[in-house]
């Protein structure tokens, strides 16, 4: 077999997702002994790959996937997660700010300590009944997921695992290796311990209160057996909190479970409002110090002058009734949407129970050149994820969602054709 054939076939392979990103391909030996070619002709197919920017080889090492960031965008109605602004209340934030500054004049905008204003620590420690010696404060959950990444300075991609699928922000800075298939109740624990004796994975990202894009939740048994196998392995676990607040967990969290183990982080811009750029660290004990100086070394500190208006707007109950007015909006956009899709034949809604979005699967195969939503592929490796899509549905006002549902209407009507 020609060389040129062995570049099709590996092409096709990667474009499938048949190796992902990060991967390690059959070496020269093993290629030439699948196509049945000899050495010089396997290595010149990898070189013109290499060349081509399809693979890229480490000496020692092998061949690879390249591991490329794969973001989505934003800009269509039903693909951005973060609650729309408009649900926010603006006036009642404003007043706080100008009573800070009618309070305590210019020095509102004085540098706060580097873990974090000492109030908003003490008030988030209540409000989410987290440790307050170990709480930090840093510029939104994406700050909290670098400094937890330059802290564990885990180099093998293999010794990182995901849920499959995942939320992209995570997996862009991680560049996990290794991945494990969520399930309604979470990762298979059998899995991730196979997978962890298999690479001797460090690091094991998860979403398990609302799990984004799927909406699914961690089940208790799920949790106790992870944090058994984290313990048992030597594995750490990223708890990322997304939404709680709206949709409470009854059950331990990971923190609870195994405090030893577990880097809880979580977004107050997601639970708000976009700009709110602020967000929670709580690693494990040993590592409080080490995460301070990460954090001081790409950002001195995060706006004091913010962290001022948040505790307030906590303390004083304006942040329990945003969630009280968001949470019936949620609801009817949530049934809406429902009801347009279950007469669609071409899409079928995964069951869960939590989120601002649907997991939702195309029963067929369509070529949509901009589609309203978020595909499945920029949250998962996987082929089996690519028929499958993200539909959140909060970020936007009432009139949007209305053109939004009517967009859906119209090319689910034209797709049939």
């Amino acid at each position: 077999m020609g060389y040129r054939m062995i570049i099709a076939v590996i092409s096709a392979r990667i474009r499938k997702g048949d190796y992902r990103p990060g991967e390690r391909l059959p070496t020269v030996r093993e290629t030439a002994a699948e196509f049945g070619c000899n050495k010089a002709t396997a290595q010149k197919a990898y070189d013109a790959l290499q060349k081509e920017g399809l693979i890229v080889s480490v000496v020692g090492k092998g061949s690879f996937v390249p591991r490329r960031p794969l973001l989505p965008g934003s800009g269509g109605l039903f693909q951005s997660a973060y609650i729309s602004h408009t649900l926010f209340p603006h006036e009642d934030f404003s007043r706080l700010i100008q009573d800070l500054f009618l309070r305590d004049g210019s020095a509102c905008l004085e540098q706060p300590p580097l873990p974090g204003d000492p109030d908003l620590i003490e008030v988030l420690s209540r409000f989410y009944s987290l440790p307050e010696e170990r709480l930090l404060i840093v510029s939104g959950a994406q700050q909290g997921l670098d400094i937890t990444r330059s802290v564990l300075s885990i180099d093998d991609p293999a010794r990182i695992i995901f849920e499959d699928p995942s939320y992209p922000g995570a997996a862009a800075l991680f560049m996990p290796g290794s991945f494990v298939p969520m399930t309604p109740e979470g990762p298979d624990p059998l899995l991730v311990r196979e997978k962890a004796l298999q690479t001797g994975a460090r690091l094991l990202y998860t979403i398990p209160s609302v799990h984004n894009p799927t909406g699914y939740r961690y089940s208790p048994r799920v949790k106790r057996e992870l944090c058994s196998i984290a313990r048992e392995m030597d594995l750490y676990l990223i708890e990322d909190d997304s939404l709680s607040e709206f949709f409470p967990d009854p059950s331990p969290r990971f923190l609870d479970l195994a405090p030893e183990r577990t880097f809880y982080i979580k977004s107050l811009a997601k639970s708000t409002v976009s700009g709110n750029r602020l967000g929670i660290l709580v690693p494990p004990p040993p590592f409080f110090n080490a995460m301070m100086t990460a954090k001081s070394l790409t950002d001195i500190s995060t706006s004091g002058l913010l962290q001022r208006a948040a505790s307030r707007f906590i303390r004083e109950g304006y942040f329990q009734a945003f969630i009280e007015k968001v949470l019936p909006v949620h609801r009817e956009r949530r049934e809406k949407l429902l009801h347009v899709l279950q007469d669609i034949p071409l899409f079928s809604v995964q069951k869960s129970f939590c989120g601002f979005w649907l997991w939702v699967r195309l029963n067929r195969e369509v070529d949509i050149a901009t589609p309203p939503w978020t595909e499945g592929r920029f949250f998962s490796p996987s082929p089996e994820n690519r028929s499958f899509f993200r539909l959140a549905y909060m970020n936007m006002e009432a009139e949007e969602f209305s053109r939004g549902l009517l967009q859906i209407r119209r090319m689910a009507q034209t797709l049939s054709w």
